[in-house]
């Protein structure tokens, strides 16, 4: 976006809710980020979005799939919004990418995030996540070639220099891209819709369960597969949960439990158990 734009000091307007990776692009790229506010529901606030939008505005974010809460921002609202000004809309589908196209064919209502959308112009989405292929295994889609052509590179000693590189490392291993292409070949559509649905049902039944220990309140409803909720005293909850093996951590506040392909109910069911104890005691 930065490229394509003939700005000056460029800006980039995202959610609050962003991935702290957004400030390491910040940095390398020199692109100011201009944080829009959220919602009650902990979506981005398209109207604030729009409010800050400048003649310096190279292009606006929206998230499906947030890393604390799972939440997907009004990206057809994004779009519409990203077309009225004649700016891109990228969106960071690293989480939900491999969740929201299976859980929408299950009935869950979530909106679009793709390319159906006019406005969106760039969707990252990460395999290494519900796509379970190992790490590192992120990727970048775009709409049109002259975005990939805009931040690519020659390498002039290899084949005469005919070959770009668009990323910033350089020599890397294809075996990532290849465990990508083998996953997807082995579950399909069906194969994923499975693992989505069991991670979906996982997510409402354990927001049910903690709903009933006392002194806990879940942050929002799930919306995704992630649940997370908060307590008194965190910090020593979070401490007394990694007493007893629990790989826990406090984001922003409260703890967030993710529900990955591998988490089964009699894991939670151990994990409620500990909660109570040490809520309760």
């Amino acid at each position: 976006f930065r490229n394509l734009a003939d700005v000056e000091n460029p800006e980039l307007i995202l959610p609050r809710s962003a991935h702290f990776s957004f400030l390491k692009a910040s940095e390398m790229l020199k692109v100011r980020l201009v944080w829009a506010d959220l919602r009650e529901d902990y979506s981005v606030d398209v109207k604030d979005v729009e409010e800050k939008i400048t003649d310096n505005t190279i292009g606006i974010v929206g998230i499906a799939g947030t890393t604390g809460l799972g939440v997907v921002d009004d990206i057809p609202a994004l779009s519409d919004l990203a077309l009225d000004y004649g700016l891109p809309l990228h969106v960071d589908a690293a989480f939900g990418g491999f969740v929201i196209p299976f859980a929408k064919a299950l009935g869950y209502d979530l909106p679009d995030f793709d390319f159906r959308l006019k406005g969106v112009k760039s969707v990252t989405i990460d395999p290494h996540k519900m796509g379970m292929v190992p790490i590192p295994a992120g990727g970048i889609i775009f709409r049109d070639k002259k975005f990939l052509k805009a931040i690519s590179v020659p390498a002039p000693y290899l084949a005469g220099g005919k070959v770009w590189q668009a990323t910033i490392t350089g020599t890397r291993p294809g075996a990532n891209a290849l465990a990508v292409w083998a996953m997807i070949k082995h579950l399909g559509f069906e194969g994923y819709k499975e693992v989505v649905r069991n991670a979906m049902e996982l997510s409402r039944w354990f927001a049910g369960e903690l709903k009933k220990v006392p002194g806990v309140h879940l942050i929002r409803e799930p919306v995704l597969n992630i649940v997370s909720f908060g307590t008194e005293n965190l910090e020593e909850v979070e401490q007394e949960l990694k007493k007893r093996g629990w790989g826990v951590s406090a984001h922003r506040g409260y703890i967030r439990i993710v529900m990955m392909p591998h988490v089964r109910r009699e894991h939670l069911e151990e994990f409620l158990r500990d909660l109570k104890e040490i809520i309760t005691r």
